[in-house]
């Protein structure tokens, strides 16, 4: 994985553009979705949008920005104490975020059948010009059986390529979700990289203090806080290079998959 982890990746210049990063999974995944996007606001765009994708139905007291996206509530609401309340199924993590431009972070809803085909007409109207999707651990590369809500991730992933659109696909951290080995994200990296979708890595370094601040209230077997353990060098060994991720199929990977985000796309 050394050729992976080799080549460079820094966002293009979105001078003048409506930029959209958008968490593909859920979660947490709107916590890398805003401090990916202050990596792209040093790319002076337009506008960036931050977001995070649900399924769940009523949401109906957010305001809309169209019948499929909603916007969290003016009020910020910061989480208090690790895992005290439970956030799965909720807004509760998308609403403890800062607020930016027009009032994000955002929610996409995947709430029916008709959700995905709206979403991308929503998307086009709303006239971004470049997607960053962002996917936590890598579950929308690889089809596992423990992704729930009908593989949320890949569902969205597919509505980013269908607007015809620039798309960068984001894995940020691979395995730390617990959800595939290894070897299959191997296997996946490796098909990404035939189909000349590999853009190249860049080191979540920087973004640790906005980590650490906004994941601070949960627990250790949150994604974000995984990616922290992995900084400090305070995850399980199994190996002079490998470490075990204390979540879902508990998989053994690279601790510097754990540090980085690994961009595939043609933007």
């Amino acid at each position: 994985m050394d050729e992976f982890l080799a080549r460079r990746f820094e966002f293009p210049d979105c001078r003048s553009k409506k930029v959209l990063v958008l968490g593909l999974g859920g979660g947490c995944d709107i916590i890398l979705a805003y401090a990916i996007s202050t990596i792209v606001a040093k790319t002076q765009p337009e506008r960036v949008i931050y977001a995070n994708t649900k399924i769940i139905h009523d949401i109906s007291h957010l305001p809309e920005v169209t019948t499929y996206i909603r916007r969290v509530s003016h009020e910020r609401k910061v989480l208090s104490g690790p895992g005290r309340r439970r956030t799965h199924g909720t807004t509760r993590i998308d609403e403890s975020v800062p607020r930016g431009d027009e009032g994000c972070p955002w929610i996409f809803l995947l709430s029916d059948d008709r959700a995905d085909q709206e979403l991308v007409k929503d998307i086009v109207n709303l006239d971004f010009d470049l997607l960053v999707g962002i996917d936590t651990g890598g579950d929308s590369l690889v089809e596992v059986r423990s992704s729930f809500d009908n593989q949320r991730d890949r569902r969205m992933l597919r509505v980013l390529f269908l607007t015809g659109l620039p798309v960068l696909h984001v894995i940020v951290a691979p395995g730390s979700d617990g959800e595939a080995s290894f070897e299959e994200l191997q296997r996946a990296f490796a098909e990404q990289c035939a189909k000349g979708r590999f853009q190249g890595t860049f080191d979540l370094e920087e973004l640790l203090p906005v980590l650490r601040t906004l994941s601070e209230p949960l627990s250790e077997d949150r994604t974000p806080r995984i990616i922290l353990a992995a900084a400090e060098d305070r995850l399980p060994r199994a190996g002079q290079e490998m470490v075990v991720v204390p979540r879902g199929c508990h998989p053994t990977v690279p601790r510097a998959w754990l540090t980085r985000a690994f961009v595939f796309g043609d933007a």
